[in-house]
């Protein structure tokens, strides 16, 4: 079966059902964006639904479930890594997601995953993208959320280097109906050029970004006015600066997918006043504020929600900028693998894969840690270098992970896990050592 026909399915088993459907997903852009697309088409359907957005998938989510009067359950960007824990629902259930599967699946469990209908889950297709789908497959007319599409696959970077299998068959085929139209342009968001460069975490500048006074003498030396807005530059500025961050990001040891990121392609409808990847942005800050709420009427355009979300995203970033600066300053390494703690647990995710892939040391992945009373917290990225080598994050949290009690999962690229607090350095030892022999072999 390929995608279509399973989300045919899937489209099938949600409208005919009688009973109020239960969303779940993941609380970051492409959970939020993924449910918000099939809250969407499901209320123009006049289908009744209940949504939670959650940290991760695990026991507690369950537990919550078993406690609730469901008859239907759909999960996105979330279930495939842990799906032997759907074992302890009585209710059908279907899952929605791109991350590696791991277990037996369910006889009552009804999945779509990437990975098994021959789509690659970490470049290709998102959980947004996956329910993007299922809803043009429920409604023609659906082709307008396109847009909350894109914001997944920029969240979880699938658009670096340029889209890629049902991602690009989605999007060329949005643009062909008009659904959205396309700008290329730097990867810069702001009211104007100077407070775009100077506070970008993306692109991030050692010693420019976060100081004014420099970015403003950067400028002043290519001769572009601050005040400029980032649409109206020209070609030859968008050349001068491009070229002025190249130089600065080979510099300071970047990735190379980070040059293919400064220039992209930025995806406009009439449904919204900003972009997908603004309004990626806006879903990621309302995930960092546990305000996913906000995120998801934020798909639905509601403008107080839109608003709210423009402010949780200037503290994000401002965090975000604040975070990634200790993150150079307090990395530890190990033989085969770098790490570094933060008070931030929201923003974990998103200061690691950013630190990883603009300055620190590209041989080696990067492990994030945050605290609370109980449990330690992680997330680890690597580059597509290191994933080309043998490097498996998703293989490594998950077995380092069930040494010690805990959980783990996600892509050979980008993965997490949740211990016991007190392991955490047993727990990276063993990480260190897995990596070890996934870059030997």
């Amino acid at each position: 079966m390929d995608i279509w026909d399973s989300a045919k399915e899937i489209a099938n088993k949600l409208s005919d059902t009688k009973h109020p459907i239960r969303l779940i997903s993941h609380n970051d852009a492409d959970g939020i964006s993924s449910s918000a697309i099939l809250a969407l088409s499901l209320s123009r359907e006049n289908k009744n639904f209940h949504l939670s957005n959650v940290k991760g998938f695990n026991q507690e989510v369950i537990d919550r479930l078993k406690k609730e009067s469901n008859h239907i359950i759909v999960i996105t960007d979330l279930g495939s890594g842990q799906i032997e824990l759907l074992n302890d629902l009585d209710d059908d259930v279907i899952v929605i997601d791109h991350h590696l599967g791991h277990g037996t699946v369910p006889s009552h469990v009804y999945e779509l995953n990437a990975h098994k209908v021959g789509i690659n889950g970490t470049y290709e297709a998102c959980a947004a993208s996956l329910a993007f789908t299922v809803s043009i497959s429920m409604n023609e007319k659906n082709w307008d959320l396109a847009p909350l599409a894109i914001a997944g696959i920029v969240g979880d970077r699938q658009n670096v280097g340029g889209l890629r299998g049902h991602n690009k068959e989605l999007v060329d085929a949005a643009i062909k109906n008009k659904s959205i139209n396309v700008v290329d342009s730097l990867s810069l968001y702001g009211t104007n050029l100077r407070d775009a460069l100077t506070y970008s975490v993306e692109p991030y500048i050692l010693n420019y970004t976060g100081i004014p006074s420099k970015m403003d003498s950067v400028l002043k030396e290519l001769n572009i006015d601050g005040s400029t807005k980032i649409s109206m530059l020209t070609d030859n500025q968008i050349s001068l600066l491009g070229s002025w961050i190249i130089t600065k990001l080979i510099a300071q040891g970047a990735a190379p997918e980070q040059f293919d990121s400064l220039f992209t392609s930025q995806y406009f409808s009439d449904r919204m006043d900003f972009d997908s990847a603004t309004l990626s942005n806006l879903l990621n800050s309302c995930g960092n504020h546990d305000d996913t709420a906000t995120g998801v009427g934020v798909c639905f355009n509601n403008q107080n929600s839109i608003e709210q979300s423009k402010k949780y995203q200037s503290d994000s970033q401002k965090l975000i900028l604040e975070s990634m600066g200790k993150a150079y300053e307090n990395l530890e390494t190990l033989s085969s693998i770098q790490y570094f703690y933060t008070d931030n647990p929201s923003i974990k995710g998103a200061v690691c894969g950013l630190s990883m892939c603009q300055f620190l040391d590209q041989n080696k992945p990067t492990l994030v840690l945050s605290k609370n009373e109980e449990k330690v917290f992680i997330s680890s990225r690597g580059t597509k270098s290191l994933v080309s080598k043998g490097l498996n994050l998703a293989e490594a949290m998950r077995d380092a992970s069930s040494n010690f009690n805990g959980q783990g999962g996600g892509h050979p690229i980008a993965s997490g896990a949740t211990i016991p607090l007190g392991s955490e350095s047993d727990f990276l030892e063993t990480v260190n050592q897995i990596v070890s022999v996934q870059l030997s072999t």
